[in-house]
Order: structure tokens, then sequence, then C-alpha cells
């Protein structure tokens, strides 16, 4: 039900959705404006000569953000009820449930 949720709330709707509450929530609340992080210099081992990746704005770069939080949080739900013990423990829960309702 959970992984259901957060699955429909990946999509750019609700990522929209999501930063019209916050640019509210931002403007209520009188918080200075959000900006893109400045774009940093690689080191020069690291710098191939090709154009690197930046965000052309604030909403591109949050929008990124909010799609990489509800990927992990499915993939931590995922990983933490997909063990082989858990499936055990289930089974002795239904056992259980089963017995106590005859």
């Amino acid at each position: 039900m959970t992984i259901t949720t957060l699955e429909r709330m990946h999509s750019d709707a609700s990522a929209l959705t999501f930063l019209n509450v916050v640019k509210a929530l931002q403007q209520k609340l009188v918080v200075d404006k959000a900006v893109v992080p400045r774009r940093r210099k690689l080191p020069r081992r690291f710098d191939d000569g090709a154009p690197g990746f930046c965000h052309d704005s604030v909403e591109s770069f949050y929008r990124a953000s909010y799609f990489e939080a509800i990927d992990l949080a499915i993939s931590s739900i995922c990983d933490q009820f997909d063990q082989p013990g858990y499936a055990r423990y289930r089974k002795l829960e239904d056992l259980l449930l089963n017995a106590c309702q005859g």
C-alpha cells in the first residue's frame, strides 16, 4: 500500500504540486528564495574537457531531488521487506493468527 502510494507520487504532476506547496510555504514563512547551487569546477585530473551537466532552473534541480527521494524511499521499503527472514516471520504470524481465530 505504501509503495503504491509512493509510485503514484512519482509523476511530474505530483512533483509540480509539491514544489508549488513548498513555494507557498516559502512565501508564508518569509524565507529567502531558493537558488540553484553554484557550479563547481572539477579538479584537473577528473576534467576530460566535456561540458558538465548543470540545472538551468531551481524547479529542475529540486524536481530531480524529489524523484531521487521517492526512489530511495521505495527501494528502502522493498529492501526491508524482501528479506528471506521476513517471509518466515510472516508465515509464522499468519499461522498464529489463524490458530487464534479458530
